[in-house]
């Protein structure tokens, strides 16, 4: 591998920080330890910015170009982190509670198969669903049907496929020639 950058972040498919590298933990560092990785990214990702600064904290996280988004949702800056590791569904934003009209058919089917052109129909004799008496489109009863959420609705983990490597951070090497 030719000589890094200082403050080139690097993924490495083992977990050991190698010689000239820092992994990328939010951990706290000496500014006088690591003066040239300091002058580059001061103390953008945390420290107080006199006698310490932090490196970027990668942990379980995904990095993202900095910039205008294209639909212009969103600005992002250097150092900004937003997103959640989990986001819990629930029916007030996520699913207001609704219903769903069922349909039945009105004429009964001899044979324990459905009546063409319908989701249920009633059979004869009355296996899951007995149809009410001389009534078409009706609401079933309440209990009968169940809500999709439970009263304490979980969170769901919120990640799109992933591989997990070791990002690391080079406090050695080139320092970077900037124009001007």
């Amino acid at each position: 591998m030719s000589e890094p950058f200082i403050g080139q972040i690097t993924y490495f498919p083992f977990s050991r920080a190698i010689v000239g590298w820092l992994i990328c933990s939010g951990s706290e560092f000496s500014v006088n330890e690591y003066p040239a990785l300091y002058s580059l990214i001061g103390n953008k990702y945390g420290g107080d910015g006199v006698k310490t600064f932090r490196i970027p904290n990668l942990t379980g996280t995904v990095p993202v170009g900095i910039g205008q988004v294209p639909d212009g949702y969103i600005q992002w800056r250097l150092g900004m982190a937003k997103g959640e590791d989990e986001v819990l569904l629930d029916t007030e934003f996520h699913a207001p509670v609704h219903d769903h009209k069922v349909y039945f058919a009105g004429t009964p089917s001899t044979t324990g198969t459905a009546t063409a052109g319908s989701m249920l129909a009633s059979v004869a004799p009355p296996q899951f669903w007995a149809a009410p008496k001389n009534k078409m489109n009706t609401n079933l009863h309440k209990s009968s049907l169940g809500n999709a959420y439970s009263e304490k609705p979980k969170a769901h983990e919120n990640r799109q496929p992933y591989l997990a490597l070791t990002p690391m951070i080079a406090h050695q090497g080139i320092y970077p020639p900037f124009p001007g």
